[in-house]
């Protein structure tokens, strides 16, 4: 008799994003002079640890509250939370929205709790994410504020913040933390920012498809206590922004858009139309570099044993290369040029020359074209037997994609 034994295994699906609504404080536990700590649970588990970032939406404190906020540890499970009010003055109520996101076409870049607040300068990664949102994770006050936070600028490396500074009231701002969320040309979309000075309603909106509804507050007005939520509706996408306990709207800037949780634009990388090479022999070659590189769209001066990044625009779509290699005498050129991305296999064009009395330079050239106009990001290797082009990628994860390897090997 042969039996069978079927074993059912159950493998849960990881997931790529997450978002949920946290109560850090209610009217039943405020917060004074303490610290508290706290672990949110994902809906699932991520593969690698994903980003995240949060949209205050429920708040109760008065002038002379120091709240502060801070985002710790993250792993695939969930993330950590440190909430502090280091004065005498009560927060009643904390609540804020919590996104968590792997995908690197989304940059999170976190400024938590800074005192003597002020202008700063960031660097950011990806150089196609040249749009972006602010957020504010908390607050020190002192007297009346009045105060927005915006972007001075957005580049293909850095992005900077400014604190608007209204009446001299600035002096009173005492401590705040924000965090930056960057993201690609497909990532933010109807982005809008009001001046709010009584309770407001959105009206319907239109649920936009694999798009988080992103709500924040960037700024404040203050000559008084505040007590104020977003309020958002199940049965139609919609919300307010309004006061509670019949305390006076005080006014704000608050912020709205529809932020990607999943994306359809895939970055991807130069590609070689094809390879035409000589051999030659020059009596004249061992006084000439080992690698000569000269590219038409792209003026370019590499020093030996260092790494060289070029941002190129996004009009660049085609480079045109002639590389001069010298050959010695008991060596081989090793070569690799890529051809297709996203092919299983036969990825490269790959070519072996050897080096004898009558080959004593190799002289390849090829043109490279990409269909996308966006930032290109190119760091160039140049050593004494080896000469490497990768293009850093960013899509779901981010890449490092050789693009052409150059190197010379004994026989």
């Amino acid at each position: 008799m042969i039996y069978i034994i079927l074993y059912l295994i159950s493998v849960k699906a990881q997931i790529t994003f997450d978002s949920g609504l946290y109560v850090v404080f209610s009217e039943s536990q405020n917060c004074q002079q303490t610290e508290q700590q706290a672990i949110i649970q994902f809906n699932g588990e991520f593969n690698v640890a994903p980003q995240v970032f949060i949209g205050l939406e429920h708040f109760n404190f008065d002038i002379g509250t120091d709240y502060r906020l801070q985002i710790t540890t993250i792993t695939t499970t969930n993330f950590q939370v440190i909430t502090e009010c280091p004065n005498t003055q009560i927060v009643s109520e904390i609540q804020f929205y919590w996104y968590a996101i792997n995908d690197q076409r989304i940059q999170v870049i976190n400024n938590f709790n800074m005192l003597s607040p002020q202008n700063k300068t960031f660097n950011h990664e990806n150089v196609n994410a040249i749009s972006g949102i602010l957020s504010i994770t908390s607050l020190g006050i002192e007297g009346n504020v009045d105060f927005q936070l915006v972007f001075s600028y957005i580049n293909q490396t850095q992005v900077a913040v400014n604190i608007t500074n209204v009446a001299n009231n600035f002096i009173n701002l005492k401590q705040i933390g924000y965090q930056i969320i960057l993201g690609t040309d497909e990532a933010i979309q109807i982005p809008l920012t009001q001046h709010l000075t009584s309770n407001y309603t959105s009206g319907i909106l239109t649920q936009q498809p694999n798009r988080w509804l992103y709500l924040s507050f960037v700024g404040f007005n203050m000559a008084s206590n505040v007590k104020q939520k977003v309020q958002r509706t199940s049965v139609s996408v919609s919300y307010t922004v309004e006061t509670f306990d019949l305390a006076s709207f005080v006014a704000c800037y608050h912020y709205r858009s529809w932020l990607a949780y999943k994306f359809t634009k895939v970055y991807k990388a130069f590609e070689s139309q094809g390879i035409r090479f000589s051999q030659t022999y020059d009596k004249e070659v061992s006084t000439q570099p080992q690698f000569q590189i000269d590219i038409t769209e792209l003026p370019l001066s590499l020093s030996l044993n260092s790494e060289t990044q070029k941002i190129l625009n996004t009009t660049t779509n085609q480079l045109n290369f002639k590389i001069v290699v010298r050959c010695t005498q008991s060596k081989k050129i090793v070569s690799q040029f890529l051809k297709c991305q996203d092919c299983p296999s036969n990825k490269y064009y790959k070519f072996t020359h050897y080096c004898h009395g009558q080959i004593d330079q190799v002289i390849y050239y090829t043109k490279y074209v990409t269909s996308l106009s966006v930032y290109k990001e190119l760091t160039f290797n140049l050593a004494t037997d080896i000469f490497t082009i990768k293009q850093i990628l960013y899509n779901q994860i981010k890449i490092t994609q050789i693009i052409l390897d150059i190197s010379i090997v004994n026989q």
